[in-house]
């Protein structure tokens, strides 16, 4: 199961505050739109899914002796995403178990979202609602940040064949 990522708390270079969970993801979105083109590792999802591989490297490399070379990765929210992205990213992982992440497809999940609020945003998407990420759902930079976290983007990539792994939602 993937906890502990993101480290908490997180303080972002100029801020003063310092940030945990989705305070941090939606600061690091929001930095990234800022300068797509100079902050391609910005968002939080790419460390992430990062400190997920090395586990699972060192675990794969601890546990050789029991032949042990694939693994069933889960978690919770953010990190539920995380495992989606990890799928993508890491050949060791044969199938994923994501728990209170419903964002694939971000554009069509969000706007389901938002009118099953009855044109507002839950109280969890707050965070991003500070960061002024509701405004810039259909801008440019928001575009690229899709291409980077949203799982389905990889569909038509040489990823393609990673998202065929099973999945236990």
């Amino acid at each position: 199961s993937v906890s502990d990522i993101p480290n908490q708390y997180l303080t972002f270079q100029g801020d003063k505050k310092p940030l945990k969970e989705d305070e941090s993801v939606s600061r690091s979105w929001a930095l990234f739109m800022e300068a797509p083109e100079q902050r391609k590792l910005m968002p939080l999802n790419i460390p992430m899914v990062a400190a997920l591989s090395q586990a699972i490297r060192l675990a794969k490399k601890e546990l050789t002796q029991w032949n042990i070379h694939s693994f069933i990765i889960t978690g919770i929210s953010k990190r539920g995403w995380t495992v989606w992205l990890s799928a993508i990213a890491d050949p060791d992982v044969e199938a994923i178990v994501p728990f209170a992440i419903d964002l694939l497809d971000i554009d069509a999940s969000l706007e389901h979202i938002y009118q099953s609020y009855g044109g507002n945003w839950p109280i969890t998407f707050y965070p991003y609602y500070q960061q002024g990420i509701d405004e810039k759902i259909k801008s440019p930079p928001f575009s690229q940040l899709r291409q980077i976290i949203d799982p389905l983007r990889y569909l038509n990539t040489i990823y393609q064949p990673r998202l065929a792994i099973p999945k236990y939602i």
